[in-house]
């Protein structure tokens, strides 16, 4: 007879939830969801369909000797739980906001029945029957065999040829923080690109795509890849926290997902281990030669990385205004480190760029253009954005 305690998971969509576990899985891979975002999605799945009020929340989940801003924590919380469930607030399909006043849980709810619990008369009748069934499996020989393995053989999973990078969604509520997601994601986009035989899609092609509603086999199709990289980037003061998952664009299927969190001074190592994370998985489309060409990141310090990543987000708004700024945390970045040869790849573009729109006198742009992008060649022959630097410099001159 079977028990009617309450099941330990529940499935929703192509997600499912133990409760026992502390775990949420998507399709048999389990997301790395913790913390607040975690408790949060398990008071919602106990109460479905009902208002789960932020002032419950703040009672379990926020006590009162935690001193944050609740508001801005629990935005943050709310906002990663989506991104781990692929959702959206404006057209939600698991979590629906109630302006002002809470969360609900919209979607419907399935006992896994592996997970509840069963009579024991009723396991051991089952094991007499798979014992069994095991005995013939043996008597009826090899060929036989090789005949059910050959018919039923479940095939090799597509290989991963080309993939698209999205822009990593900036979790910390604060906007003067996008510039860490919006570089980390280019940084990725440019590691990735440096695989043999991996076709990745351009940071300006990826970029139409920041907060679309699209779904992944949507965007995968637009694209023409194999697979999608998402992702999010929360930094909490001197700490930085990075979830990242591969899916398989035609089915939208995880096939990786993993979260990282370290001290911000050690940004550069974590994105070098999300690279090589992202690449272990679609191994099958790597050759050695591919393998040995993710190459360890610049030993740079922090400071100069964070400098670095300003003048990107800068150069790439396109604005005078814009351009400016990007050259001077570049010249920054290159003060603090001056063999950073990014930082000089970076140089080189913004003075090109203010040169070509008229912003800078065009044979002073083109005299500092060519020097910063000469000068990080020196520093390292092999840096491709400096051959691209120079190479963007004669098409546009």
């Amino acid at each position: 007879m079977t028990t009617q305690s309450k099941p330990n998971v529940v499935r929703f969509g192509v997600y499912e939830f133990a409760s026992h576990r502390q775990e949420l899985r998507k399709a048999g891979i389990r997301i790395r969801l913790e913390g607040q975002p975690l408790a949060i999605l398990q008071m919602l799945l106990e109460r479905p369909g009902e208002l789960v009020t932020r002032e419950e929340l703040q009672k379990d989940l926020w006590p009162t000797d935690t001193f944050v801003d609740f508001e801005h924590s629990l935005n943050a919380a709310v906002k990663r739980l989506r991104a781990s469930l692929n959702d959206s607030a404006d057209q939600p399909r698991y979590v629906e906001t109630l302006a002002r006043r809470g969360y609900r849980f919209i979607a419907p709810l399935n006992a896994a029945d592996a997970e509840t619990g069963v009579a024991p008369s009723i396991v051991r009748g089952q094991r007499v029957w798979l014992i069994a069934i095991a005995v013939f499996a043996l008597a009826v020989g090899g060929w036989g065999w090789r005949q059910w393995r050959h018919r039923f053989a479940v095939p090799a999973l597509p290989v991963i040829r080309s993939l698209a990078v999205l822009p990593l969604t900036n979790l910390s509520g604060d906007p003067s923080q996008e510039y860490i997601a919006d570089g980390m994601t280019e940084e990725l986009i440019g590691r990735l690109s440096h695989i043999h035989g991996l076709r990745v899609i351009s940071r300006t092609s990826a970029m139409h795509f920041k907060n679309t509603q699209l779904s992944v086999p949507e965007i995968a199709k637009t694209l023409g890849v194999d697979a999608i990289v998402e992702g999010s980037v929360t930094r909490e003061g001197s700490h930085i926290r990075v979830h990242a998952q591969l899916i398989r664009g035609a089915t939208d299927e995880h096939i990786w997902a993993e979260e990282y969190q370290r001290e911000y001074r050690s940004i550069l190592g974590l994105q070098d281990d999300v690279a090589r994370s992202i690449a272990g998985r679609i191994e099958s489309s790597l050759t050695p030669q591919g393998r040995a060409s993710l190459a360890p990141v610049s030993a740079v310090g922090p400071e100069a990385y964070e400098d670095y990543l300003k003048g990107r987000y800068y150069f790439n708004q396109r604005t005078e205004n814009a351009l400016n700024k990007s050259v001077v945390n570049f010249q920054q970045a290159i003060a603090r480190e001056p063999n950073y040869g990014l930082a000089y790849s970076g140089l080189a573009d913004a003075y090109a760029l203010l040169g070509f729109r008229g912003s800078f006198p065009s044979k002073d742009a083109l005299s500092r253009a060519k020097a910063a992008a000469s000068k990080a060649i020196e520093i390292d022959g092999m840096l491709a954005e400096a051959h691209a630097s120079l190479a963007f410099i004669a098409e546009t001159y």
